[in-house]
């Protein structure tokens, strides 16, 4: 069944239009004493009010009740599921799921001096705040022209990004967005490729750093999608190293990437405290070990 944003709005919106808080208000007020009445009646209304979605808190924001999220994540949820390249449906689910982790992670951007410099400036990543050219111009070891990389090798942009909609605190929506916008600039950092191995690792940083419902999910649902080698190098290599990064990196959202461009990627890592990660070995790597014990010319 195929799912959209639009339609799981309007599909949201005709299930709350037949009031249905209202009408279990009402079922109750007719017992009891006529002050009880009048008391229920007025809790009763606030019930009601307090489920009608505000007013929208910045462009782009679409107000929903509880019930309503509800609703959004389940079929967000499912649709993200069944087709993980979705990335509309795994943006509202991350929305509708994340008040929780955003209100931490905020709290920890706020303790970190780079983290509450980001929360000051509020900087975006999109084509018209970032000068590619400029980007590949940079030395091949750079950060920045790493990134550049990234982005032509995968064929992908930063506007790809969708707004966020469905987060009632314009400061956590800034939260939730520059998250989505620095994920391709995680995946530079940890040299991860766009495959479902390499999603489902990064995947894995993320939601330790996050702790986003949509994150953890990611990666438990993405790893069973694995093919049976790409399972086998999950197991051995790319989820052990993804829980050390995890547990023992800088938060990555504390990471006020656009001042780093400039910076060699290895000794970004490093003062970061990201451990590389543990690439196979060839054979012309073991050659000198190799001829030293005499077993090759």
């Amino acid at each position: 069944m195929e799912f959209s944003v639009p339609i799981l709005s309007r599909w949201v919106s005709r299930l709350t239009k037949r009031n249905i808080f209202a009408s279990v208000s009402r079922s109750t007020v007719h017992t009891g004493s006529a002050s009880s009445k009048e008391e229920i009646e007025h809790e009763s209304d606030v019930r009601v009010h307090e489920d009608i979605p505000k007013a929208p808190l910045y462009p782009g924001h679409i107000p929903t009740t509880l019930a309503q999220k509800v609703l959004i994540s389940v079929g967000s949820a499912l649709a993200a599921i069944t087709d993980p390249f979705r990335d509309d449906m795994v943006a509202v689910f991350g929305e509708t799921t994340g008040t929780l982790a955003f209100r931490e992670l905020h709290k920890i951007m706020s303790n970190d001096p780079e983290g509450r410099q980001i929360l000051r400036d509020r900087p975006r990543i999109h084509t018209s705040t970032l000068d590619l050219d400029y980007l590949r111009q940079l030395p091949e070891e750079t950060f920045g022209h790493a990134y550049y990389r990234f982005l032509a090798d995968n064929n992908v942009t930063p506007d790809s990004r969708l707004a966020v909609q469905f987060v009632d605190d314009p400061e956590l929506a800034y939260v939730a967005q520059r998250y989505r916008e620095v994920h391709d600039l995680i995946h530079t950092l940890l040299e991860m490729p766009t495959h479902m191995l390499g999603e489902v690792t990064v995947k894995w940083v993320e939601a330790i750093h996050t702790k986003m419902p949509m994150c953890s999910t990611g990666a438990l649902f993405g790893a069973v999608r694995l093919r049976p080698k790409q399972r086998r190098d999950y197991v051995s290599s790319h989820l052990p190293w993804a829980l050390r990064v995890g547990y023992n990196a800088k938060n990555l959202m504390c990471v006020y990437y656009e001042k780093h461009w400039e910076m060699p990627l290895l000794e970004l890592q490093h003062s970061l405290n990201i451990e590389p990660f543990p690439r196979k070995q060839s054979m012309q790597d073991h050659m000198p070990s190799l001829q030293k014990s005499g077993l090759v010319a």
